[in-house]
C-alpha cells in the first residue's frame, strides 16, 4: 500500500498481527484490565 506521495507506509501491528496484537511481543504498553468505568 502506498501513501499519497508515492512512499510506502508502515503498517500498524493490528494489520500484521490481528486484533490481539497487544498480547504478543514486548511493546511497553500495558493493556487495560477491563472496559473503562463510566461515571454518571
Amino acid at each position: 500500500m502506498g501513501c499519497g506521495n508515492g512512499s510506502s507506509r508502515t503498517q500498524h501491528p493490528i494489520e500484521l498481527l490481528g486484533d490481539d496484537w497487544l498480547e504478543y511481543g514486548d511493546w511497553g504498553i500495558e493493556a487495560p484490565a477491563g472496559p473503562p468505568e463510566t461515571s454518571t
